[in-house]
């Protein structure tokens, strides 16, 4: 069994244009998800691999003053760090 802190992530349309990460912990990622609005079908990702994901979705939303494949490349730095 997981603890509640476990990072998690909900995969929301994952293979459409409208694909959205709701990241949390265990314990938080129903009341986000359901906050959310969310559909069925959707991805559950438990574990270290969650906060990746959360973090690799923040990267696609790109500022203004940054490319898209510069913040990739930022969030790959990170994960190998």
């Amino acid at each position: 069994m997981r603890r509640a802190g476990t990072p998690a992530a909900l995969v929301d349309g994952g293979t459409t244009r409208n694909r959205r990460v709701i990241a949390g912990t265990i314990a938080s990622l129903a009341q986000r998800a359901a906050a959310a609005g969310t559909s069925e079908p959707a991805l559950l990702i438990v574990g270290e691999v969650a906060a990746a994901a959360a973090r690799a979705a923040s990267a696609n939303k790109a500022t203004d003053s940054e490319t898209r494949a510069a913040a990739l490349q930022r969030v790959r730095k990170r994960l190998a760090a």
